[in-house]
């Protein structure tokens, strides 16, 4: 999931896009929908999602709240000329399963809770029919992707680069 999927997201304020640049995300079925300003993760119920008879793995729910939480990561940061080109990157997860998650279609969403320049704590909330009657939740940290450094010369002075000195 690049930025790319994010701007596909941005061109239309009902947007659906299937996340099928990340191998994992193809096999489960992953899409992105975008209800004017907000984004949720959407899972197609496929049987393959099934663990304990006839209720999804929570290896399944786990993948799609991350998945709800890197989203929401990367769509706030549109617009604000850092946006996040790639992906961030996981540091810890906790996933807390509140009730059964039958064969059905599984809807997830994130919310920041806090986004410093290195890391984020984030919170993704998975749910069925009723999104006041969540299955799952995840409370997550990531770490950020950082910019490329400045080059700096030998001195350390980053405004003065060496190899333009010595073209002179």
């Amino acid at each position: 999931m690049g930025f790319d999927i994010i701007r596909a997201l941005m061109r239309d304020t009902h947007a659906v896009v299937a996340l099928d640049a990340i191998p994992y995300a193809r096999f489960l079925g992953l899409s992105l929908e975008r209800s004017d300003d907000d984004v949720r993760l959407h899972l197609a119920f496929d049987p393959k999602h099934i663990g304990a008879p006839g209720r999804y793995h929570g290896g399944v729910l786990g993948a799609a709240l991350e998945f709800a939480a890197m989203a929401e990561l990367m769509w706030q940061s549109r617009g604000s000329g850092a946006e996040l080109t790639s992906l961030p990157k996981p540091v810890t997860l906790t996933v807390d399963f509140l009730r059964p998650a039958g064969p059905q279609d599984l809807y997830a969403a994130a919310s920041i809770i806090k986004q410093g320049s290195r890391i984020a704590s984030v919170r993704s909330l998975a749910w069925q029919e009723d999104r006041e009657k969540p299955v799952a939740e995840a409370q997550m940290h990531f770490l950020l992707p950082q910019p490329p450094a400045a080059p700096q010369n030998p001195q350390g002075n980053p405004e003065e680069n060496p190899q333009e000195s010595q073209q002179g």
